[in-house]
C-alpha cells in the first residue's frame, strides 16, 4: 500500500456521531437535510482516554470565551473536543456542534449554526425566520441576527466549530472572525483546525480572552501514556516499557493508539515495543503498515479500496468493494481498530 493511501486511511478516525432529533431540525426543504450531519454531535469512542489535564473546568481553558485547537492530524482533536461535550452538558451548558465543510459559503454556515443550536437545545423555533432567509441575506447580517437571538434567549450555549481549516475563504476572515470577535456574555466558543486559520485573535489573546492549544499541549504527557497503556493492556505492560513507548512515539495521540492496538495482539508486549523504537524515524508508515498487515487479507482488501474516498457510507463502500457485508465489516472494523470509527 502507498504512503498516501495509508495516511488516507488515517484519516477516516474522525467524527463519530451521535442519534439528532431531526424534529429539532426543520427547514426550507432542501437545504436542511445535507446539514443534519454537519450539526450531529459526535458519539465518544468506546476506549476515550479522559485528559484530566485538558479538562474544560482546568485554569488554562476556563472563563475564556474563545478557545482554538490547531494541530495536525492524529493529534486528538476530536476526541478531546468529545470530552469538552461531555464536560460542559454535564455542567447544564446547551452544546452546538458544526463540523464545517468547503460547501459553507456565508449563507449556508449560518444556517448551520442556527440548526446546530436547534439540535443542542431541542427548540425548533430557533432562528425561522433567519433559517429561511440566510442565504440570500448579507453576509455579516445572518451573523448578526444569530447572535442577537441567542444573546435573548435564556440559553448558556457552547459552540463547537470542528474542521474550520475546510471552511471557504469568504466565510473565515468574514462570518467566522466576525463572530469571535463579538462575544456574548452567554456564548463560548471553541474552533478546532487542522491548520492555521486567519482568524486575527492576536487582540483577543493579549486581553485573556482566547487560549490556544495547540500540537505540544495536544501531546500525552508520560503519565497519559501510562494511563492508556494499563487501560489497554494492563499489567502486560509497567512503567519501563509505558516510558519506552512514549518517548517512541513522542506522546503523538494517534501513534500510540497504533501502537497499543499491536501490542494488545503480541504475546510479548515488550518486543512489540522495542519494534516501534526501532521505527521511530518512519513511525507512521511501520504502525499502519504492521496495523494492515495483521488485519484479514479481505479486510485489509476493503480499506484499501475505501480509502480513495473521503466520507465513508455503507452503500457507497457496498459499491466500492462489491462486498454485501459492508455496513457490518464497517462496524466491526471501527470497533476492532483505532482508525476507522462509526458515523451515524
Amino acid at each position: 500500500m502507498k504512503t498516501s493511501r495509508s495516511a488516507r486511511i488515517a484519516s477516516l478516525s474522525r467524527h463519530p456521531r451521535d442519534d439528532v432529533t431531526t424534529s429539532a431540525v426543520t427547514g426550507p426543504s432542501g437545504a436542511v437535510p445535507e446539514l443534519i450531519l454537519k450539526v450531529t454531535p459526535p458519539r465518544a469512542p468506546r476506549d476515550l482516554l479522559v485528559r484530566r489535564r485538558l479538562a474544560s473546568d482546568d485554569a488554562q481553558l476556563s472563563n475564556r470565551p474563545l478557545t482554538v485547537v490547531q494541530a495536525p492530524a492524529g493529534f486528538g482533536k476530536t476526541s478531546l473536543l468529545v470530552q469538552w461535550r461531555r464536560e460542559h452538558l454535564a455542567r447544564g451548558a446547551v452544546v452546538a456542534w458544526l463540523s464545517a465543510s468547503a460547501g459553507d459559503d456565508p449563507g449556508r454556515f449560518v444556517q448551520a449554526l442556527v440548526l446546530a443550536v436547534r439540535a443542542g437545545c431541542g427548540r425548533p423555533a430557533f432562528g425561522q425566520t433567519l433559517l429561511e432567509s440566510a442565504v440570500t441575506a448579507p453576509e455579516l447580517e445572518g451573523v448578526t441576527a444569530w447572535l442577537a437571538e441567542l444573546g435573548q434567549s435564556a440559553l448558556d450555549v457552547v459552540l463547537i466549530v470542528d474542521d474550520a481549516e475546510r471552511l471557504p475563504p469568504a466565510t473565515v476572515p468574514g462570518v467566522l472572525a466576525y463572530l469571535l470577535h463579538n462575544p456574548l456574555p452567554n456564548l463560548r466558543v471553541v474552533v478546532a483546525a487542522r491548520s492555521e486559520l486567519d482568524l486575527q485573535l492576536d487582540d483577543l489573546v493579549a486581553y485573556g480572552q482566547c487560549v490556544r492549544v495547540g500540537a505540544p499541549v495536544l501531546q500525552f504527557t508520560l503519565a497519559e501514556t501510562i494511563d492508556l497503556a494499563r487501560a489497554r493492556c494492563g499489567e502486560r505492560v509497567d512503567a519501563d516499557a509505558c516510558a519506552q513507548l512514549h518517548e517512541a512515539t513522542e506522546g503523538w495521540p494517534l501513534g500510540l493508539q497504533l501502537a497499543l492496538a499491536a501490542i494488545e495482539r503480541s504475546p510479548d508486549p515488550r518486543t512489540a515495543i522495542r519494534a516501534v523504537s526501532a521505527h521511530s524515524g518512519n513511525l507512521p508508515e511501520y504502525l499502519l503498515g504492521g496495523l494492515l498487515s495483521n488485519l484479514a487479507s479481505d479486510d485489509a482488501e476493503f480499506l484499501t479500496r475505501v480509502a480513495v474516498v473521503d466520507h465513508l457510507h455503507p452503500d457507497l463502500c457496498r459499491a466500492l468493494t462489491g462486498a454485501a457485508d459492508a455496513a457490518q465489516r464497517l462496524a466491526r472494523l471501527a470497533r476492532d481498530t483505532p482508525v476507522l470509527i462509526a458515523v451515524e
